[in-house]
C-alpha cells in the first residue's frame, strides 16, 4: 500500500510541473494538457485499485471508469482533433 502513495505522489508532482511548464509557455499546451489528463486517469485507477482491495466495490467500478474514460478523451482529442 504504500507503494501506491509514493506512485501517487510522484504522478501529482509530474502533472504540476507540466502545468506549471505549460502556464509559462515553456512547452506546447496541447501536449503537456493530453499527458496530464492521462496522467490524472492513471491515478484515478490506482484509487480505484486501492478502493477495490478496502472491499469498496461500486466507488472502485467508478474510478475505473472514470479513469479509463479520461485516458480515452485525452487519447482521441489529441489524434482527431484537426479532422
Amino acid at each position: 500500500m504504500k507503494n501506491f502513495n509514493v506512485i501517487k505522489t510522484v504522478i501529482s508532482v509530474i502533472s504540476i510541473i507540466l502545468v506549471v511548464l505549460s502556464i509559462c509557455n515553456i512547452i506546447n499546451r496541447g501536449i503537456s494538457v493530453s499527458i496530464v489528463v492521462t496522467l490524472l486517469g492513471s491515478m484515478s485507477i490506482l484509487d480505484g485499485y486501492s478502493s477495490y482491495i478496502k472491499n469498496k466495490k461500486r466507488e472502485a467500478t467508478f474510478l475505473f471508469l472514470c479513469g479509463l474514460f479520461m485516458i480515452f478523451i485525452s487519447i482521441f482529442t489529441k489524434f482527431f482533433r484537426n479532422v
